[in-house]
């Protein structure tokens, strides 16, 4: 009997003793998030509202920063992989400069699509506009 598989069991003092640890579980880590979120938000709301201006710059240097930082080490892991396959600098450099061309381009045509699609979003709701007045009058 004691055997079975977790949602086999039938005692009901089974089940209420799986159910204890995992809502033990659940409170404890509810309790560990609030803790550990207070001791690393509460310090930065009061670094925030005493010193707005750094606290601002250091936000807009790091949304700056750590992207670019990201870009160039996937750059950077990506170079060392393929000297390690053998693949020539010349190759490489040529690859790392179509790559950005490639990506830049497909930006340009989701974009090119994003402005037909609102235009003629526009135009379509313009014309019922009209149409609507049109109607009424």
């Amino acid at each position: 009997m004691n055997n079975e598989n977790l949602y086999e069991k039938s005692r009901i003092k089974d089940r209420f003793r799986d159910l204890a640890t995992l809502a033990g579980f659940t409170v404890a880590v509810a309790i560990l998030s609030v803790v550990v979120m207070d001791l690393l938000v509460y310090p930065l709301a009061v670094a925030a509202t005493r010193n707005t201006e750094v606290f601002t710059a250091l936000i807009k240097y790091t949304i700056v920063i750590l992207p670019v930082l990201a870009v160039m080490g996937m750059q950077a892991r990506r170079i060392v992989i393929m000297r390690r396959e053998g693949i020539p600098g010349r190759t490489i450099a040529a690859i790392l400069a179509r790559r950005p061309l490639y990506h830049l381009a497909v930006f340009f045509i989701i974009l090119l699509f994003t402005v037909l699609i609102a235009g003629a979003l526009y135009l379509l709701l313009g014309y019922n506009y009209y149409l609507l007045y049109r109607l009424s009058i």
